[in-house]
């Protein structure tokens, strides 16, 4: 007996264990054409892609690439994960791998306290050079202007100190809206769109309504006017109201009404919110003389 029950917990901790692993959907896996994008997002010039290679049936890729006017037999390499995040990047000299030994994110934080004080990060990608393999960061000022510092990827030491600013041109108008469209998601009608200021920055303030949508949406997007990047975004909806119907209206204001009577006329009002009246002749107890009721239904009740 005791040997049957202990049979019988085995089973179920199988089942409980083992049931939802089964019943688990794949993640889906990065392809190679993906990979070699993600790959390229993480360099600051242009590059070829010189081989891929994958972990069968894992997603993980590696991707190396050759950058123009280096060394024959250099590369750069990315390893990503099947979510496309990146595992380890480096240097691939003489078929040797070097991994960077400095984040791309600590690197930035190098770069801005190169350059002071309320500076960003904008910009940020691996550069292959005759010596090693900096990360290149275009950084922007606190009066706007942008500045370029390279980053040594293993030591951390900034190798280029900019001895002078650029002053970033500024993105077009119609190139804010379009940036402004992409970030919505719908149909939407451009109302303003002018270059303004936002926490000190030189932006483009996009104010977007949806067309013909029944749903009402507004949004207004400050945009960096250097790079385009979305500084803020607020947005509000507003659904459409629902409409109840005649005999709907006719039945609510009957049961109101608590005595038989007729419907002489219905109107529906124009706006929003939509109502509707209904005009009833009654007479009330004892009163010598008739009148007219005026009901209002708003919509929705």
């Amino acid at each position: 007996m005791r040997k049957m029950i202990l049979q019988a917990v085995a089973l179920l901790l199988v089942l409980v264990v083992v049931a939802p692993v089964v019943g688990a959907k794949a993640a889906p896996q990065l392809d190679r054409t993906a990979a070699i994008q993600l790959a390229q997002n993480e360099v600051a010039r242009v590059t070829q892609v010189a081989a891929t290679s994958q972990v069968k049936g894992s997603g993980q890729w590696t991707v190396t690439l050759k950058q123009n006017g280096t060394n024959a037999n250099d590369r750069i390499y990315v390893m990503l994960d099947s979510r496309g995040r990146v595992q380890e990047e480096g240097w691939l000299k003489n078929g040797v791998l070097q991994p960077v030994k400095i984040s791309k994110e600590r690197a930035a934080i190098l770069a801005e306290q190169c350059i002071g004080t309320g500076s960003r990060a904008r910009k940020s990608g691996l550069v292959l050079t005759s010596e090693t393999l900096i990360w290149e960061i275009v950084v922007k000022g606190r009066d706007g202007c942008l500045w370029t510092v390279a980053v040594d990827a293993f030591s951390g030491k900034v190798v280029d100190r900019p001895a002078g600013a650029e002053t970033p041109a500024l993105i077009s108008r119609s190139r804010a809206v379009a940036i402004a469209r992409e970030e919505v998601g719908y149909q939407a009608r451009l109302i303003a769109a002018e270059l303004t200021t936002y926490k000190g920055e030189t932006t483009w303030k996009v104010e977007l309504v949806s067309g013909n949508s029944p749903a009402y949406y507004r949004d207004i997007l400050y945009i960096d006017a250097t790079d385009g990047e979305v500084l803020a975004h607020r947005s509000e909806s507003r659904q459409p109201i629902e409409t109840i119907s005649r005999s709907e209206a006719i039945n609510i204001a009957r049961k109101r009404v608590g005595v038989p009577c007729k419907v002489e006329e219905t109107k529906t009002t124009t706006g929003i919110p939509a109502s509707r009246r209904l005009l009833f002749p009654g007479l009330l107890g004892q009163q010598p003389f008739s009148r007219w009721y005026l009901f209002i239904f708003q919509a929705g009740l």
